[in-house]
């Protein structure tokens, strides 16, 4: 199972869940190395929502495909660094509209 948080205090409310884990008799094995905390201001989330909303009508349009490809880009990049599987759709839409530019050349 896999949790991911997005918090602006992430490193209080870690040593938060430690401190109660232990005052209860858990054990608790802390490696930060592993762990993917990543810290996202609310103004990044509504940009990445804008930019999803900017994909739908770049994909409907379809008349501007580096646009299309500059998007696609920014959100393989934004999941991928979130450990976000998703990223896997995005990075099969850029093969595609690579596919079909390449073909339309033909």
């Amino acid at each position: 199972m896999e949790l991911i948080l997005v918090l602006e205090n992430a490193d209080e409310v870690i040593e938060k869940i430690i401190r109660k884990m232990k005052s209860i008799g858990g054990h608790v094995k802390c490696n930060r190395e592993s762990a993917i905390i990543k810290k996202i201001k609310k103004s990044d989330d509504e940009e990445f929502i804008k930019m999803l909303n900017n994909i739908e009508e770049l994909e409907e349009s379809s008349s501007n495909n580096g646009e299309l490809m500059k998007a696609y880009k920014k959100v393989v990049e934004y999941y991928s660094e979130g450990g976000n599987n998703k990223y896997m759709v995005y990075l099969d839409k850029i093969h595609k509209l690579i596919k079909s530019e390449e073909q339309s050349k033909e």
